[in-house]
């Protein structure tokens, strides 16, 4: 009890540094540059020593957006646009006073980088001001990208095909970007795009910006752009991209020394038929190359999502986002598509999908036919997503659904939201959503709904939401999840942050949280009270501290680990969670959690800590232990989740990635290593070995093993 009196105290002392002076202003209005067409085009390598660059207009005012938005920027930096009938350039000199600051440790093409330096540009290319693209650099030259949705998704699953290189020099490094039309969705019409750019300096969490609209708006919201004119007579050619692959997968089961070998062609086409319309299909999909899941201990009684990794299902993957659903009650998760009850993969014959935009609607259609040999479903999946601008920022969508992956039973689904976004005051924004979906399943009848509404408040001062959503006995969405059937959720939180105006102190927070579960008769099923606070630093250290108070009927008794049974009963219980991490831009890095307190009747620890080493660009390896010691009146059980990763990277375009997992809930040890070039978004080659072993009596023996090979390469016309 001390330790949570004197909190609030400590953060206080925490927060007594040097204080910050405050001297640009607020910008009055829109920033503009002008492109100018060019014939000869420049080497994307990063030096930026074409004579070409001399015609691009440079842009050297941005200012801060975090910590001190309108601040002059630490570090100077200076932008230049260019653009012939095919491609639009950026250049970017970032000037560094201290190079040894300079945070490069990723080099692995489509990883992560929070840890690095970092720079970026934003085209809002049919200026709606809501939707774009992002393109990002690091001093490696490591590629990344996300399509933007309403100003406030962040969706990196989108993967284009672009050019971009980085150097380091002694007192600067430089980005060189080659972005193509044909690439991109937009009216050839429209000389006039948004556009931004941004920087990130790790060492110190500091976002520079060209343009801004205030700390509650992202730096990367198509609403803080600047504009761009000038863009004329831009071409596409056909708008046709083959991906041709082929893939080579051999397997062994040792229990009973069965082996397989396959050796299949793959295409993926995708063609643009307007410079607003992509049709994409695929034929032989294969998902070899993809890495193993990362395995999760679940204390729960309800089931949880693994994250999608495969490449033909993350590609635009926003289109088909409903309501902001990521968990219960999601009307469409790919996950159920390609896979069976048990993560076993099958195949997919064959699959299509349309996204687009027509004016102010955007649409998108998923069709896949599953092995039926293999599927123990319909095989016939159809998937249907259309939504319409309203207003500056808000919209109305509808969802259909049809096709059963998991069972041999019609299923479809229909849903409708509705989504309001605007901004009030000295720029705060407000957010309000609506949403109804409705199944259709063989053999049931009524009492299949879901719908809900929520009201939020996401700015960085004061940030609060109020949400309530039904999801009734029958609602059965096949291509969607489902976890916990017959509830009301009723959610309430706020948020205080406080940005002191002292140099080491990034912010302190303070929140409080509450959260109602109860059946469709409006009785108690799960209740929780969670208050607590936080303080991080712009060296990107934090601690924080939560207070969680929760109550589960159990209706129903479950097993929580082998031979430990929860009754059916009322718990209550209390437990106290401490977390800290420091900087992910350190050569070592710590992220860590504890968590200790009551737990059904007894008592529960839990421990988890990552652990990472970068000791240059070339090498990463991290460590990270999970443990839970759990104490209960029916039996105690530990539960022990290790994994190691290992990345090598030889340069930019070769690595070598390794991965080991372990957790003694499954008794299964699992190696991944995978051999990767990537010269080229759109060109990749994968060996890929997966190992496993299974425990017994504490020896582990080898359980199957596969390796694969897989090609493919990007024609463009």
């Amino acid at each position: 009890m001390l330790a949570l009196m004197c909190w609030p105290i400590l953060i206080c002392v925490f927060a007594l540094p040097i204080p910050r002076s405050h001297a640009a202003q607020k910008e009055t209005s829109e920033k503009l540059i002008v492109s100018r067409h060019i014939i000869d085009r420049p080497i994307i390598d990063g030096k930026l020593d074409d004579a070409v660059w001399a015609q691009g207009a440079v842009l050297t005012e941005f200012h801060e957006v975090l910590p001190d938005e309108y601040d002059m920027p630490s570090e100077s930096m200076e932008i230049r646009v260019l653009h012939d009938d095919q491609f639009i350039y950026v250049a970017a000199v970032l000037y560094v006073a201290n190079p040894e600051k300079i945070s490069a440790f990723q080099m692995v093409q489509g990883k992560t980088y929070d840890s690095d330096d970092r720079f970026h540009v934003v085209l809002d290319t049919f200026h709606d001001r809501r939707n774009g693209y992002f393109f990002q650099l690091n001093p490696n030259g490591v590629r990344r990208d996300a399509l933007i949705l309403d100003n406030s998704k962040f969706i990196e699953e989108w993967d284009g095909i672009w050019l971009g290189k980085s150097r380091i020099d002694k007192d600067r490094w430089t980005a060189e970007m080659a972005i193509p039309f044909k690439s991109l969705s937009f009216n050839p019409n429209r000389s006039t795009w948004g556009i931004n750019f941004g920087r990130v300096i790790a060492s110190n969490g500091e976002l520079i910006s060209w343009a801004s609209q205030g700390i509650n708006v992202k730096a990367w919201a198509p609403s803080a752009a600047g504009q761009i004119r000038g863009l004329d007579g831009l071409k596409q050619g056909l708008g046709l991209d083959i991906r041709p692959g082929i893939t080579f997968t051999g397997s062994k089961e040792f229990a009973n020394g069965k082996e397989d070998a396959v050796f299949e062609p793959s295409l993926d086409i995708f063609y643009k038929p307007t410079p607003t319309v992509t049709i994409a299909g695929t034929i032989n999909t294969n998902f070899s190359s993809t890495e193993s899941d990362e395995a999760q201990v679940n204390l729960s009684r309800f089931s949880i999502q693994l994250p999608e990794k495969r490449e033909f299902f993350l590609q635009d993957a926003g289109v088909f986002e409903f309501a902001g659903l990521t968990g219960n009650g999601r009307p469409f998760f790919s996950r159920r598509i390609g896979l069976s009850g048990d993560g076993r993969a099958i195949d997919i014959d064959g699959g299509i999908k349309l996204t687009g935009r027509y004016e102010n609607m955007n649409f998108g259609l998923l069709s896949v036919v599953e092995d039926p040999s293999m599927s123990d479903g319909s095989g016939n999946l159809l998937v249907g997503r259309v939504t319409t601008n309203i207003w500056e920022e808000s919209s109305v969508g509808v969802i259909v659904t049809h096709g059963n992956p998991s069972a041999n039973q019609s299923n479809s689904l229909v849903g409708t939201d509705f989504l309001y976004r605007s901004k009030w005051g000295d720029g705060e924004v407000i957010q309000a959503r609506t949403w109804l979906q409705q199944t259709d399943s063989e053999d049931v009848f009524g009492n299949n709904k879901a719908f809900g509404a929520e009201i939020r408040l996401p700015n960085d001062k004061h940030s609060a939401h109020l949400s309530f959503a039904e999801i009734q006995d029958n609602f059965n969405p096949a291509l969607g999840f489902v976890n916990r059937n017959g509830t009301r959720t009723y959610s309430v939180g706020y948020a205080f942050r406080k940005r002191p105006d002292y140099r080491s102190i990034e912010s302190t927070d303070a929140w409080l949280g509450y959260d109602l579960i109860t059946n469709q008769h409006n009785q108690l099923e799960s209740q929780s009270i969670s208050f607590g606070t936080g303080l991080s630093t712009r060296a990107q250290d934090l601690v924080g501290y939560q207070f969680n108070q929760q109550i589960e009927v159990v209706d129903t008794p479950f097993n929580i680990s082998e031979g430990v049974i929860i009754p059916v009963g009322r718990y209550e219980f209390r437990s106290h969670n401490l977390f800290y991490g420091t900087g992910v831009h350190r050569k070592l890095s710590i992220d860590g959690e504890f968590n200790w307190g009551e737990f059904f009747g007894g008592h529960r620890t839990s421990t988890r800590l990552i652990t990472t080493i970068k000791p240059n660009k070339h090498l990463s390896i991290s460590a990270g232990l999970e443990v839970n010691q759990v104490r209960l009146p029916l039996g105690d059980f530990i539960t022990r989740l290790g994994s190691v990763r290992a990345d090598l990277a030889f340069n930019s375009s070769w690595a070598w990635l390794n991965f080991v997992q372990y957790d003694n809930v499954s008794g299964i040890a699992i190696v991944n290593s995978r051999l990767r070039w990537s010269p080229d978004a759109g060109k990749e080659f994968f060996v890929v070995l997966k190992h496993a072993f299974s425990e017994t009596n504490g020896s582990f023996n080898s359980a199957q093993t596969e390796i694969g090979m897989r090609f493919v390469f990007t024609f463009r016309y």
